[in-house]
């Protein structure tokens, strides 16, 4: 069995407290060794940042623009085609020269101001193809990890994985069960909306609310043509009263006529005066010249006081409904549809419910009936998986041990019915009991790497990444555990940070961090161990130091033992 994925190259450039590394990894076991806070997390942090996981910028190092991360990934070429078919988006980054080539590139950069970027083969990209593209290349077990074992969820998701891979659980049946238990919420809510307007609303309320609408005949836009007729012959009202004014102080002016009687009287005595008599005569014509406009221009205005009183009144009825229903002109009209709609509903709310119920009942059978065929599959599953775990817990220490995975029944959800139990019997003779009330950090750990392995040895033999999966073991433990890791790495690529001696013995790469200090600055120094360096490394590990010929002869008692 081949590598699918090797993580072959990976290069950091000032990210925390590494300014510049490059490391060349192996192709099986290669394990991370170093004192707390040396950086060797910061190696995994790098691999997970290629693995699409969030950028902070605080992780850019002290005094630096910004970081770089970039890692080649050697790729079996029938995996990278499954990659390209994946997504519209990979398919066009990943040319037939990466299928020809077999190689990966993916960077990162990271900027203080908090502009980040991703290239994948030189072109950039967005995070979540970068995230779809890892899901097919890594699998990454954070420090703690174990832990989540305990979660249900994680359980179930465990349990689904496993029977997708065996095609025991089929996809369809994930699917099935998630769409009828949409169409069931979807009925659901449809019953009790109608129940929830038969309690609120009054059937007799509603009717008179419509009846007073439907009277009212509203028309679209019917507002705004009183609105203009009302202006209309308001204006032309404030025009007649001023015509009719001008008429009247025309008509009743004296002053012209008696300045001409006594201009006429003077010019007997006086013939200068006749040209200002012929203008009084002419003023005194263009006078009555007006008044005779203004009664013609009078009698052209077609004033109806009916129709402005009408219009009046519309106008005055639109405004109070939309004042009482709080809802201009046009949405009145919708509203008054809705009502009819209401109390068609409320009229027929026997008949409706009945129909509702009726297809309430048919979503939720036919939900039972896809959750049904689901929980089959799932303790199919279940079965087989317990089993193929409990045949490997003696291989790891756990002597007398049996492992055991419940499916039981809870309220349906979109992941169906089922709620999935991990059972642990620690000792011979014991019960079962629930996996978080009865397993040590250590046997977790243990379990979780079974259950790693198994999945693993069912699907691609993609880069494992494990962070400390050594916590609450020691002893002859790590060494089952180790030789469990290294089994794995025959096909797997596995990166993993221990503070175990006996697990760092087995590494094909043995990579060593420290800190050191250059110019009052802390950087992290990662090397590649040889074998005298691997020694002298365990026996620290083993002791605190390499100057016991003791603890030396046991590291390499240690080396030579892995390699058997």
């Amino acid at each position: 069995m081949g590598f699918d994925v090797v993580l072959s190259f990976l290069k950091i450039k000032n990210l925390a407290i590494i300014e510049h590394s490059e490391i060349e990894f192996s192709n099986g076991l290669n394990i991370i060794t170093g004192e707390t806070g040396a950086g060797k997390s910061i190696i995994l942090k790098s691999i997970g940042l290629l693995s699409g996981q969030r950028a902070t910028t605080e992780l850019v190092r002290k005094g630096c623009q910004s970081s770089s991360i970039e890692g080649i990934f050697e790729i079996e070429k029938n995996l990278i085609q499954t990659i390209k078919n994946s997504s519209d988006e990979l398919d066009s980054l990943l040319d037939e020269e990466t299928v020809n080539t077999g190689e990966i590139i993916i960077r990162r950069q990271i900027d203080k101001s908090g502009k980040n970027k991703i290239f994948i083969n030189g072109s950039l990209t967005t995070l979540s193809s970068l995230q779809i593209l890892s899901s097919f290349i890594i699998d990454i077990t954070g420090q703690h990890q174990q832990q989540s074992l305990v979660n249900t969820n994680i359980q179930r998701e465990l349990v689904d994985n496993y029977g997708l891979v065996e095609k025991i659980i089929k996809k369809k049946s994930l699917t099935n069960v998630a769409n009828a238990y949409r169409d069931y919420l979807s009925a659901n809510r449809e019953l009790e909306t109608l129940k929830q307007n038969l309690e609120t609303n009054s059937l007799e309320f509603i009717t008179e609310q419509f009846k007073e609408l439907e009277n009212a005949s509203l028309r679209a836009g019917e507002k705004e043509e009183v609105s203009e007729i009302n202006s209309k012959f308001r204006n032309l009202e404030e025009i007649s009263t001023n015509i009719n004014s001008a008429i009247e102080l025309l008509n009743n002016s004296e002053s012209i006529k008696k300045a001409l009687y006594e201009v006429e009287d003077a010019k007997k005595h006086d013939e200068n005066l006749k040209e200002i008599e012929e203008k009084l005569v002419d003023a005194s014509s263009g006078i009555n010249d007006a008044v005779l406009m203004l009664e013609t221009y009078q009698s052209s205005l077609n004033i109806d006081p009916e129709t402005l009183e009408n219009a009046r009144i519309r106008l005055s009825e639109i405004s109070y409904l939309e004042r009482k229903y709080r809802k201009p002109e046009e949405e009145l009209i919708s509203f008054s549809l809705e009502l009819k709609k209401q109390i068609k509903e409320l009229e027929e709310s026997d008949w409706a419910i009945k129909e509702l119920e009726k297809k309430l009942k048919i979503a939720k059978d036919n939900l039972s009936a896809k959750e049904a065929i689901l929980s089959e599959e799932r303790t199919k599953t279940a079965k087989k998986l317990s089993s193929k775990v409990d045949k490997e817990l003696e291989a790891l220490g756990m002597i007398g041990a049996k492992f055991k995975i419940e499916v039981a029944q809870k309220e349906s959800s979109i992941i169906g019915v089922d709620h999935i139990n991990f059972l642990l019997a620690a000792n011979k003779g014991e019960g079962f009991r629930i996996l978080s009330k009865v397993a040590s950090g250590g046997e977790l750990s243990r379990v979780l790497l079974i259950l790693k392995g198994i999945n693993q040895s069912n699907s691609s033999n993609i880069t494992q990444i494990f962070d400390e999966i050594d916590t609450g073991i020691g002893g002859e433990i790590a060494g089952l555990v180790a030789k469990r890791l290294k089994k794995l790495s025959k096909a797997n690529q596995i990166i993993i940070i221990t503070h175990s001696a006996q697990i760092a013995s087995y590494a094909k790469l043995h990579l060593h961090v420290e800190k050191r200090e250059v110019k009052n600055r802390t950087s992290s120094n990662i090397k590649i161990l040889s074998e005298e360096q691997r020694a002298e490394n365990l026996a620290i590990m083993l002791a605190g130091s390499k100057n016991s010929k003791s603890v030396i002869s046991t590291a390499h008692e240690l080396l030579k033992n892995s390699h058997n």
